[in-house]
């Protein structure tokens, strides 16, 4: 058998023969290495339309000369020669059915093509859906397959062929396919793991001729919630030795949902970890003020030093699962009682270590006192914020040393203490 060319203008191609196998020009094939059981050369020929037409054969003798005949399920359909260029014959697919060519030229024997069987396959559209009973489900979903209609060659007496290939079964998600000696019953179901994304996933099944079909496209919207949180500590203090992100008290803190797919939400603002030592016997027991709190966005003030847990879990509320996520457990530090007093200060007004300040944090009921050597007080203040610049009555203090009194009390929680501290301070001007 000569070879033959067979142009498919963007259909795909397959085929089987246990004889001499055609070369295929202008398309994508694959070769089977199994025949028909009706013993004819195979090609298959993927058919997206469904029109069942399209394509061409070339047969190639080699040389100039020839006349040619072509042949369509018995019939003879066009012959001629060719004075230029007779090496070659193109003639149209007409659509299913069994074709052969023969060449002839005086003083040589016939070229022929032996018979050989073209096959448009078509797959009708076939849908992928998301199964109802399982679109709220929390962890996954499943997948129903309908409608699919494998392509099969009917011959003999009701005899189908449907090619010889595994049947091969790839969810858009997934990289390796399942792969079948045969095809599944209509209404198989796969399952797919899901996650906060809404999804769109389509099925490719590549058939036992070795074409691939796309099914309609399946939406799955997410009842998966994922839960994160944010919070803003509105005064924060870094100090040497006890690390940043924290806050002296009391300590105002904006708290933010910043979840997704969430409608409930519940915020657990645990007690200090001092509190939480000894074994608690419920849950209220353990939070601050003893209750939950439900807005997806609130401030909260923290009353006095420690390091305090929080927590936000998120609800979907659609469907009757409720489906739930958790953030992880994170501290929010308010910095234990601190009071600094420096022992020198420069009130020379170049705004540099002008004002006599003390360091404060997490304190109450502050008080100070500046006196002189003479154990007479020149200055007071009970403002926390405030501090001495150096004057007496309106008027610059003189260079030397002054001395200081102190006093405070911490905001802790439990045994808050007090402090006294007194000491000599340096004026410098």
């Amino acid at each position: 058998m000569k070879f033959l060319w067979i142009w498919c203008f963007g259909l795909l191609c397959a085929y089987a023969t246990k004889a001499q196998v055609p070369q295929l020009e202008g398309c994508v094939y694959t070769v089977e290495t199994l025949n028909t059981p009706d013993g004819f050369p195979f090609v298959a020929v993927k058919d997206v339309t469904g029109n069942g037409r399209g394509g061409q054969v070339r047969f190639r003798t080699g040389s100039p000369g020839w006349i040619y005949k072509w042949m369509h399920e018995g019939v003879e359909y066009a012959s001629g020669t060719y004075a230029a260029d007779s090496s070659s014959f193109v003639f149209p697919l007409q659509g299913n059915g069994v074709y052969s060519v023969v060449a002839e030229k005086e003083g040589e024997e016939p070229e022929a093509s032996g018979d050989f069987r073209i096959f448009y396959v078509h797959v009708p559209e076939f849908e992928l859906s998301v199964v109802e009973e399982t679109k709220y489900d929390c962890e996954g979903i499943k997948l129903r397959i309908d409608g699919f209609q494998p392509a099969y060659y009917l011959y003999g007496e009701d005899v189908r062929y449907y090619g010889a290939h595994s049947v091969e079964y790839l969810l858009s998600t997934r990289k390796e396919p399942i792969i079948s000696p045969d095809y599944w019953r209509d209404g198989m179901e796969l399952y797919q793991t899901v996650d906060d994304r809404d999804a769109r996933y389509t099925l490719t099944v590549t058939d036992k001729f070795g074409f691939a079909w796309t099914s309609s496209e399946a939406e799955y919207v997410s009842v998966v919630p994922k839960a994160k949180m944010s919070f803003k500590l509105l005064n924060t203090v870094k100090v040497d030795g006890y690390g940043e992100d924290m806050g002296q008290a009391p300590l105002e803190v904006e708290f933010t949902d910043e979840s997704v797919n969430a409608q409930s939400y519940v915020w657990y603002l645990y007690k200090d970890t001092i509190d939480l030592k000894e074994k608690l016997p419920n849950l209220e027991d353990s939070l601050m003020d003893n209750r939950l709190r439900y807005a997806p966005d609130f401030t909260y003030t923290y009353e006095h030093p420690g390091l305090y847990g929080v927590r936000l879990k998120v609800i979907n509320t659609a469907g009757v699962n409720h489906c739930w996520d958790t953030t992880e457990l994170k501290n929010i530090k308010v910095i234990p009682s601190l009071v600094n007093v420096p022992n020198v200060f420069t009130p020379n007004g170049d705004g540099v270590n002008d004002i006599f300040r003390v360091q404060m944090l997490s304190v109450t009921s502050f008080h100070a006192v500046i006196i002189n050597r003479w154990g007479r007080k020149v200055y007071e203040w009970t403002d926390p914020e405030g501090g001495w610049d150096g004057r007496i009555n309106g008027t610059y203090a003189s260079p030397g040393t002054y001395y200081y009194i102190v006093t405070a009390r911490g905001l802790e929680k439990n045994n808050p203490p007090k402090y006294v501290k007194k000491g000599a301070l340096l004026l410098v001007r």
